[in-house]
């Protein structure tokens, strides 16, 4: 299956192949080495939830559990480092 991934900084869309069974943290692995950004910096935001790496409540669960399907769309929201 494949994710259509939005970010929001150029309003690109691009594919992620994908299984149902992988986990989030895998998903955005994949983004990370597609966009050349860490990701400790994204964040996705599908059906009006955002997602975060490292979050323990979500990273173990598979894109499946999450209601994601072939051709779904996430929105990509890439963090800025630093700030007070």
């Amino acid at each position: 299956m494949q994710i259509m991934v939005q970010a929001g900084t150029d309003g690109k869309t691009q594919l992620v192949d994908a299984e149902p069974s992988e986990s989030m943290a895998s998903l955005f692995q994949k983004i990370s080495d597609q966009r050349g950004v860490e990701k400790q910096y994204l964040q996705i935001v599908y059906a009006g939830k955002t997602f975060r790496p490292g979050d323990a409540r979500t990273d173990h669960k598979t894109i499946a559990d999450l209601g994601m399907k072939d051709r779904s769309l996430v929105q990509l929201v890439t963090r800025l480092p630093g700030g007070q």
